[in-house]
């Protein structure tokens, strides 16, 4: 596996995993069991966690969990850690990658994202927009849309920030029923709670 696969298939982890996720708990799920599940996800508080591994804050509405990543090319990545929250159709995932040699591209990243995004949905239903927010210190990018999973009719909703500093990068998805107003703003609320210790 080559270098570029490899980053391709990290930047675009929490998209994956969301999507299996949805696939295998969602699918069959009804209307009616969503809109319960939706209910549910609005009555809980959000409260703030500190990821201290990664050095990020933010708000949620459940404690995010650490995955285990089997990273084995080490002279690329040399280390990694991913914290998670899903409840329905919700999703948090936040990352953070240390490079080993090279400092990461952010336009590659960005565009890894989004062609991976173009992957997992129904063709013809992504719909996204970007936005550079680079700061001196930071290359940020932000990318905001819709789609529809592939095998799921319900249109969900993202988030996602990408942000590089030197050998470090950072990234940030919130996934979300599109069709509730109240959820969508949990998500942007969550989203834009997100933060690094010195962004």
């Amino acid at each position: 596996m080559n270098k570029k696969i490899i980053i391709i298939s990290l930047v675009v982890f929490a998209i994956a995993i969301f999507g299996v996720y949805i696939k295998k708990q969602l699918s069959n799920v009804s209307d009616e069991k969503i809109h319960e599940r939706n209910l549910t996800l609005l009555s809980k508080k959000l409260e703030n966690y500190k990821l201290d591994e990664i050095g990020v804050n933010l708000l949620s509405p459940g404690e995010l969990k650490k995955r285990d990543l089997n990273i084995k090319k080490k002279d690329i990545i040399k280390d990694a850690a991913v914290y998670e929250y899903n409840y329905g159709f919700f999703g948090v995932s936040v990352a953070k990658f240390v490079y080993a040699d090279k400092n990461p591209d952010i336009k590659a990243l960005e565009k890894g994202l989004i062609d991976q995004l173009s992957k997992f949905s129904v063709k013809g239903t992504l719909k996204y927009s970007q936005e550079n927010r680079d700061t001196d210190d930071l290359s940020i990018r932000v990318v905001k849309g819709t789609m529809k999973y592939k095998n799921l009719e319900r249109v969900v909703g993202f988030r996602a920030k990408l942000i590089t500093n030197g050998n470090i990068f950072y990234q940030f998805i919130v996934t979300f029923d599109n069709t509730d107003d109240k959820i969508i703003e949990l998500g942007e609320k969550v989203f834009s709670s997100i933060r690094i210790n010195n962004e």
